[in-house]
C-alpha cells in the first residue's frame, strides 16, 4: 500500500502492480493468531482484513487507501484499474439501508461477521442467546450470501458510511454520512459484488493410470504394481488408520518446527493416500498427489521413515 501511494512522488508517471492470493492471506492470518498478546493480535488482524479489503475492492483504490488513512476522496481517481475498467453497478440503496439499519439495531457493538449473521438469519447460538433473532433486521438479507454482504459492507466502509473501531474489536459504527441514506434522503449506487460461482464437485482421477510415453529421468521401471492401469478409487486399498495418525503427528511436528500451518507441509488427502499406498522409495513417494520435488527433498526422508517404521 505504501508503494502504491508513493510511486509517483517525484512527479513522473508510475504504475503499481498488486499481486494478491487468498492462500497467502490465510497463512498470514494463521501466523498472526499464534501471537501471545491478544491486543496485538486484534490490531494485526484488523490490518490484515484492511489489506484484503483493499485487494478485493470494487471501488476506486485511491479512495480506499485514503479512507484507511482517515481521508475522504470525492469521486474516483481516474487512474486505478477499478476506475479504468469499472465493474458492473446497481442500485444498492435497499441493501445498504438493510446493512446500516442492522448495525444500528445492534447498537453499533459488533463486527462485520456478526452483522452478516443477523442479516442472513443465522441460527447461531450467540445470536439466539443475545436475543438478536427478535430484531426487525434479523433475516432481512437472507437472499444474499455471506460473500456478497462482506463486499457490500466493505464498500460502505470505503465510501465513508461505516467505520471500524479498532480499539473495540473492529466493531462497525455509523458515520454522519449514513444518516441521509437511512432516512431515505439519498440513493446509493455500488459495484455489484463479484461473487464466485459455486465450484462443481470434482471427480478425482488417478494421474498415473497410464505410464507416460516419455517418463522423466527420476522415473525408472514404471509405476509400482499396485499403481498400474486399471486401479480406480473404488478398488484402492483403505488407508492404515494407525499409520495415518502417525503421519499427521509427524506433519504437526514439522509444521511447528517451520512455524507454518500444517497443510503447508502436506494436506490431509496426501496423507490419506500415503497411508493407503505406503510408498517405500522416493520415486514411489513422488507418485502421491501433492508431493513434488521440493517437498520430497524437504520432507521425504521423514515421511518415508515413518512409513517404513510402521511396515
Amino acid at each position: 500500500m505504501w508503494s502504491g501511494g508513493g510511486g509517483g512522488g517525484h512527479g513522473l508517471p508510475a504504475e503499481a502492480l498488486l499481486l494478491f492470493s487468498l492462500a497467502d492471506a490465510a497463512v498470514a492470518r494463521s501466523l498472526i493468531e499464534r501471537g501471545g498478546n491478544p491486543k496485538q493480535v486484534r490490531i494485526e488482524l484488523h490490518k490484515l482484513n484492511a489489506m484484503v479489503g483493499f485487494a478485493e475492492a470494487t471501488t476506486c483504490r485511491r479512495r480506499v487507501l485514503l479512507g484507511y488513512l482517515g481521508e475522504q476522496l470525492e469521486g474516483g481517481c481516474g487512474n486505478c484499474d477499478v476506475c479504468l475498467e469499472p465493474p458492473d453497478t446497481y442500485d444498492a440503496t435497499d441493501d445498504a439501508r438493510k446493512a446500516l439499519s442492522c448495525v444500528y439495531r445492534l447498537r453499533q457493538g459488533y463486527g462485520i461477521g456478526y452483522v452478516i449473521d443477523v442479516l442472513r438469519g443465522s441460527g447461531g447460538e450467540k445470536v439466539f442467546a443475545r436475543g438478536h433473532d427478535r430484531l426487525s433486521t434479523y433475516g432481512i438479507g437472507a437472499e444474499h450470501g455471506k460473500e456478497a454482504w462482506q463486499q457490500l459492507i466493505r464498500q460502505l466502509i470505503h465510501r465513508g458510511y461505516l467505520e471500524q473501531d479498532i480499539a473495540r474489536y473492529s466493531v462497525l459504527r455509523l458515520t454522519a454520512a449514513a444518516l441521509p441514506l437511512l432516512r431515505g434522503d439519498e440513493t446509493l449506487v455500488l459495484s455489484r459484488p463479484r461473487v464466485k460461482p459455486p465450484r462443481e464437485p470434482r471427480v478425482r482421477t488417478r494421474r498415473r493410470a497410464t505410464p507416460a510415453a516419455n517418463p522423466p529421468d527420476w522415473f525408472t521401471g514404471g509405476p509400482p504394481e499396485r499403481w498400474r492401469a486399471g486401479t480406480t478409487n473404488a478398488d484402492e486399498p483403505e488407508p492404515d488408520a494407525e499409520l495415518l495418525e502417525r503421519l499427521k503427528e509427524l506433519r504437526r511436528r514439522l509444521a511447528a518446527k517451520r512455524r507454518v500451518p500444517a497443510y503447508v507441509v502436506f494436506n490431509d488427502a496426501t496423507l490419506v493416500e500415503m497411508a493407503a499406498l505406503k510408498p517405500a522409495t522416493p520415486d514411489e513417494l513422488l507418485q502421491i498427489n501433492g508431493v513434488g520435488r521440493v517437498k520430497l527433498e524437504r520432507y521425504g526422508d521423514a515421511f518415508l521413515g515413518e512409513i517404513a517404521a510402521q511396515a
